[in-house]
């Protein structure tokens, strides 16, 4: 049998986030980075489907946004002799 909501343990475990910091994104209404709740009585649920669907758009989302792999510089910082020595004959300095 399927769960039909999460509760805010389940949630904050799902998320990777403190159950404070839930109900803190909560307080303020901050809906990006919590799923909106269903108040159920007294308590705070989030429908499972409504709360997987959200977690798939937001993983798209930042997926859609990483850069190409091809276009990653291969590192920071000062170039090895042999790329600089590569460079300066390109621009024919050597």
């Amino acid at each position: 049998m399927r769960k039909a909501f999460y509760n805010i343990s389940e949630m904050a475990a799902m998320l990777g986030l403190t159950v404070a910091s839930i109900q803190a994104h909560l307080y303020r209404k901050n809906y990006e980075a919590v799923p909106p709740p269903v108040h159920l009585g007294r308590r705070l649920a989030w429908p499972a489907e409504a709360t997987e669907v959200w977690v798939r758009r937001r993983t798209e989302a930042a997926l859609s946004r990483l850069p190409a792999p091809e276009t990653v510089k291969r590192h920071v910082g000062r170039p090895t002799k042999a790329e600089s020595r590569a460079q300066r004959q390109k621009l024919g300095l050597e």
